[in-house]
């Protein structure tokens, strides 16, 4: 079983790699065709420069055309793609192959990757691309819908609107547009219930977050905070613990 780990996190970090890509280019509308290029100067990067993790580390996170610091996002992203990757696959066997689809396996790590990239997208450009929203809906198809595809497209029409109100309410100011559509897609992948409970986990560790920022003086009183990783972090939760966490809440107050 271990060369098959190996095996999987080294495909994950390649998978991240190539999220690094997605995530600069399309959030500057950019083609994802064309060699990868120095962030300072724009020089071609050789094949040397491109190995997962293992490029930046024997670099010392510097680039080697022009000496300048390369973001740490990098492998950051990659090393979490690994790591993902590999959790997926881990739990695969631990629930026995035979039994599991692979198209449902296909379709969860789509929508991680597509998470990371917002995730990391809104992080470093406040922007949530629109192709990776797309992608979880996609994705979504081929992991499962709970309870009918039907309930899942009214709990994603029931969070776009919640959310377009929010941010007609807020003028912009509270969240983007596309936080908007990222609750669609929520709703869409989780149905009501988990995507509700989503949803809230993200306010919660946003608002959190946002007040420990605040009383650090990390950040102004008007910075914008993206909102999207939030968002991302309340669905990853729900995606691999909705059952438990739905049996807990209603134990507790009796609801959902």
């Amino acid at each position: 079983m271990l060369p098959i780990y190996i095996f999987i996190f080294i495909l994950g970090l390649c998978i991240g790699s190539f999220l690094n890509v997605v995530i600069d280019r399309l959030s500057f509308d950019r083609s994802l065709n064309g060699r990868s290029k120095c962030d300072h100067c724009g020089k071609t990067l050789k094949a040397k420069n491109l190995f997962p993790v293992v490029s930046y580390l024997a670099q010392k996170g510097r680039s080697t055309c022009c000496n300048k610091k390369l973001s740490i996002y990098y492998p950051v992203v990659e090393l979490i793609t690994g790591t993902a990757f590999l959790a997926i696959i881990m739990l695969v066997f631990q629930q026995g192959f035979e039994h599991v689809q692979l198209m449902k396996v296909f379709g969860l790590l789509g929508i991680v990757s597509s998470l990371i990239v917002i995730f990391f997208a809104d992080v470093k450009y406040h922007i949530i691309p629109d192709e990776a929203t797309v992608a979880i809906v996609l994705f979504s198809f081929a992991h499962e819908f709970s309870e009918g595809i039907l309930h899942h497209f009214v709990a994603g029409v029931i969070f776009f609107t919640a959310f377009y109100v929010l941010y007609f309410i807020t003028k912009k100011k509270g969240i983007g547009f596309g936080d908007v559509k990222l609750a669609f897609a929520i709703g869409f992948l989780l149905g009501l219930k988990a995507g509700f409970i989503a949803i809230y986990l993200a306010f919660i560790l946003g608002g959190i977050v946002s007040i420990f920022l605040l009383l650090t003086h990390k950040k102004k009183r008007r910075a914008m905070i993206a909102f999207g990783p939030f968002l991302v972090i309340g669905t990853v939760v729900m995606l691999f613990f909705s059952q438990q966490i739905i049996a807990v809440v209603h134990q507790l107050f009796g609801i959902l």
